[in-house]
């Protein structure tokens, strides 16, 4: 390839590389622990955005991720 230089092009494959793995995991479904770790996640994020408004809604959202990280413990011991 004319006009590109090595590390370019090393990038540039790096990039296909990932796009192509991002496009196949469409297809994958979700374990429930997947789920749970993304609800978890959520959750805490608006904790956190809570925090800076109301302290008592933002601790009720982190209780909320407290008991589906519980969960998620539960069924990683589980397996």
């Amino acid at each position: 390839m004319v006009g590109f230089s090595r590390s370019q092009l090393i990038l540039l494959f790096q990039c296909t590389c990932v796009t192509f793995e991002n496009m196949f995991n469409w297809f994958k479904s979700k374990s429930s622990i997947e789920k749970l770790e993304a609800l978890y996640r959520k959750k805490l994020q608006e904790a956190f955005d809570l925090s800076k408004v109301n302290r008592k809604a933002s601790d009720l959202k982190t209780a909320e991720a407290e008991a589906i990280a519980k969960q998620i413990e539960a069924l990683k011991t589980g397996k």
